[in-house]
């Protein structure tokens, strides 16, 4: 009898690597807990193409957060933290190696002259760099108050960037990983924070009275901005008006969820 053909059995192609994605934060606080939750979310997953950087020039106390929210010991692989001012260090990445830099509230504190740079202020020079070292298609996302809303589209438009606008909506706010949200998540938490010291009521009544907010306490309503740098190749983009959490990409929607990721 002839001898029997062997079955030639196929050899399944190695899947492709997925190019890295990665995610900037600037001026993350001493416990960047949103940042650590994202990380500690991709490593479980094994996403290892999702890699994240957290800047703050106090330095970190993240051990405790660690062991207590997410089971863990030591900070994940795929995540570094650098003690550093955040002016500095985007200086740093190459050009096009960024898909998300983010930052919270960080901006009210660098819009000044700045020694390092010459005459432009720290805002201008972080926002010069975060323009080169975004990818195509790139996002830079804040999270500011309402009545800053027209400066961040005037400086979108001056980008070249695509533009909108998500108000958080207080339930989600109040159970953000983000301090900084949760304290302005509720009228009566936002009237708390113009008592600050360093904070006070004239930009709130200077905002009504432009129109900007409705009353002070709409004046410290957080929201989320995304600008979006264009893609090679795309005519100029022109700003789009705010929308709302259903009118999303699917990346930015991911990017939002990251933002207000529920820390119970």
């Amino acid at each position: 009898m002839p001898p029997k053909k062997r079955k030639q059995t196929s050899r399944k192609k190695p899947k492709p690597k997925k190019k890295p994605f990665t995610v900037f934060e600037a001026g993350t606080g001493k416990r960047p807990l949103g940042l650590l939750h994202q990380a500690v979310k991709a490593s479980n997953a094994r996403k290892a193409h999702r890699r994240f950087m957290g800047v703050e020039d106090q330095g970190f106390n993240v051990s405790k957060a660690l062991t207590r929210l997410f089971g863990r010991k030591g900070i994940p692989k795929n995540l570094k933290l650098v003690s550093d001012c955040a002016v500095h260090v985007i200086t740093k990445p190459p050009s096009e190696s960024q898909n998300i830099i983010f930052e919270s509230y960080l901006l009210n504190n660098i819009s000044r002259p700045s020694k390092c740079f010459g005459i432009s202020t720290c805002e201008e020079v972080f926002l010069t760099e975060a323009k080169r070292v975004l990818k195509p298609g790139g996002r830079l996302v804040l999270v500011q108050g309402k009545p800053s809303v027209d400066y961040y589209r005037e400086i979108a438009e001056e980008l070249g960037f695509g533009f909108h606008v998500i108000e958080i909506p207080a339930e989600k706010a109040q159970r953000s990983f983000s301090r900084s949200i949760r304290m302005r998540s509720l009228p009566e938490k936002r009237l708390r924070v113009l008592r600050h010291p360093n904070i006070g009521t004239d930009f709130a009544d200077d905002a009504v009275k432009a129109g900007k907010a409705k009353s002070r306490e709409d004046a410290t309503r957080p929201v989320i901005i995304l600008m979006r740098k264009p893609r090679k190749g795309e005519k100029p983009i022109i700003v789009r008006p705010v929308r709302d959490f259903n009118d999303l990409s699917a990346t930015e929607r991911s990017i939002v969820d990251g933002i207000m990721a529920d820390r119970r």
